[in-house]
C-alpha cells in the first residue's frame, strides 16, 4: 500500500509542477487566503515537513536516508520556513525526496514498518501514512488555488492514470 502512495504522491507532484513551472513569478507569491500565505509558502511547507521525516528516519537508522539532508540540518520545528526559492529548484527537490521516500519504502520489512518510534508512540507504518495524508492535504490547498486561477487541470484524476499500478 505505500508503495502504491509514493506513485501516486510522484504522479501528483509531476503534474503539480508542470503548472508551477508555468504560473507568472507574482502567482507564485501572491497573498492567498491560505495558512501558509502564498503557492511558495505551501510548497515550503510540504518539502519542510518532508525533510523532518528525513531527519526522523535518519535518527532511526542513517542508511535509511539515500540523499544529503545535512544542508538542512538548520531545520528546526517551524512551519514557515523557506526551504527553496524557486519553482525550479523546489521540483529538484521534491523529485530527489520521491525517489528516497520511494527507495526507503521499496526496502523496508515487514518487522521495520510495525518498528515503534519510541519519541512519537507510533510505527513507521502509521509515520509514513500519516506523511502521504499529509501531503494530500496541502496539495488539496494547492488544488484549491489553481482551480480559483481557473487552472483547468484534473489533479485527481491522477489516480485514474495509475489504475494498473497496485
Amino acid at each position: 500500500m505505500l508503495l502504491f502512495m509514493v506513485k501516486y504522491s510522484n504522479a501528483v507532484n509531476k503534474r503539480i509542477f508542470t503548472i508551477l513551472k508555468d504560473l507568472p513569478a507574482e502567482e507564485l507569491t501572491k497573498r492567498r487566503d491560505t495558512r501558509f500565505k502564498n503557492i511558495y509558502g505551501v510548497i515550503n511547507h510540504i518539502v519542510f515537513t518532508d525533510l523532518l521525516l528525513f531527519k526522523l528516519l535518519r535518527s532511526i537508522d542513517p542508511d535509511l536516508i539515500l540523499i544529503s539532508t545535512n544542508d538542512y540540518d538548520h531545520l528546526r520545528t517551524g512551519y514557515n520556513q523557506i526551504v527553496v526559492e524557486n519553482v525550479k529548484e523546489a521540483n529538484e527537490l521534491c523529485d530527489s525526496i520521491e525517489n528516497s521516500i520511494y527507495a526507503i519504502v521499496d526496502d523496508l520489512t515487514e518487522e521495520q514498518l510495525k518498528m515503534d518510534v519510541p519519541s512519537l508512540g507510533l510505527s513507521l507504518y502509521e509515520i509514513m501514512t500519516h506523511v502521504f495524508i499529509h501531503r494530500a492535504h496541502h496539495r488539496g490547498e494547492l488544488k484549491s488555488i489553481f482551480d480559483s486561477l481557473g487552472i483547468q487541470d484534473d489533479i485527481a484524476g491522477t489516480l485514474h492514470s495509475l489504475h494498473s499500478v497496485k
